[in-house]
């Protein structure tokens, strides 16, 4: 087999190639022209040569291999040692990028001295720096969290409730009202916990349990200018909603209320039952809240696959 033949069957450069066979590890037989001749097992061999390459094996391990001196299995223990030191500096490294942007650090007054040091900061010293960056006490942030948390769930089960045409003033409406937030409670805190380290209650006094949502990371102005972006975002999606249906109604013979387009967010419920008390505040028999529902779960689905094709697109 030619080197030409070898080089196609095995990816592998004439560089490459030669350069092993000056290394010892593959010994190509010659015609009588002087030419090199590759055997089929010359071609394994550069084969399993390749794979443990790419696996960063040192060429001294596989010759040691192929002596009989060394057995795989020991050379991927010692390769598996080394990925993991590898996986552990990469950590400290990202660690240190991302203080460094917390910090928002520049060149010209970058403290050189003090990345480093903790760049190399000794594994056993990372839990008391965990310690210090963790959050103060805080009972009463902590007590208002946990009572938006329970207002969200007993709002969404009343209006779960009053879906099912169970009005407020049926008798044990309040009980059920109780009881059925309690279990959502139970059921969802903990998912979002897992998740997320957060429930909105904590997220909007800026409680969490997740390391990476402390102040510095958390509180800082990219994520300031998200929030303003989504405030922009709704009262832009509010305003062409109205307009959208005002300019429907000009074509349609069968009018809709323009308040409905209002709905069509992804402020899933608040949005729809904030259509219907505007529109009951007008006309106490102007009820728009299942039309303003079915509105604000389309925005839902909008929502959904606007930031699918965001992603798609730009990620």
């Amino acid at each position: 087999m030619h080197i030409k033949d070898v080089e196609q069957r095995t990816g592998l450069s004439r560089a490459n190639i030669r350069y092993y066979e000056q290394e010892g590890l593959v010994h190509p037989a010659r015609r009588k022209n002087g030419y090199r001749d590759y055997s089929p097992d010359d071609l394994e061999t550069l084969l399993r040569i390749r794979l443990l390459r790419r696996l960063d094996v040192p060429i001294e391990e596989i010759r040691a291999m192929q002596a009989g001196k060394l057995s795989l299995s020991e050379a991927l223990s010692q390769r598996l040692a080394a990925l993991r030191r590898r996986e552990e500096q990469a950590r400290a490294d990202q660690s240190v990028c991302r203080a460094m942007q917390a910090d928002h650090a520049c060149y010209d007054t970058l403290d050189a001295e003090k990345y480093w040091r903790l760049l190399y900061t000794p594994p056993q010293a990372a839990p008391a720096a965990v310690r210090a960056d963790r959050q103060e006490p805080c009972p009463w942030r902590r007590f208002l969290a946990r009572g938006l948390d329970m207002l969200l769930c007993s709002s969404s089960v009343a209006l779960a409730l009053m879906l099912g045409r169970i009005a407020p003033q049926t008798p044990g409406f309040s009980l059920l009202t109780y009881v059925g937030s309690l279990l959502l409670m139970l059921g969802v805190e903990p998912v979002l916990l897992h998740l997320w380290g957060v429930t909105p209650g904590k997220l909007l006094l800026g409680l969490t349990v997740a390391s990476k949502m402390q102040a510095e990371y958390f509180l800082n102005r990219q994520t300031l200018m998200i929030l303003a972006l989504g405030l922009v975002a709704f009262v832009f999606d509010t305003i062409g909603g109205v307009l959208v249906a005002k300019v429907y109604n000009l074509f349609a013979k069968q009018k809709i209320n323009p308040m409905i387009g209002a709905a069509g967010i992804s402020a899933f419920p608040m949005s729809a039952r904030v259509v219907n008390k505007m529109g009951l505040q007008e006309d106490n028999q102007n009820f728009l809240l299942m039309h303003a529902v079915g509105v604000n779960v389309s925005g839902q689905i909008a929502s959904v696959i606007a930031g699918g094709m965001i992603l798609t697109l730009f990620a």
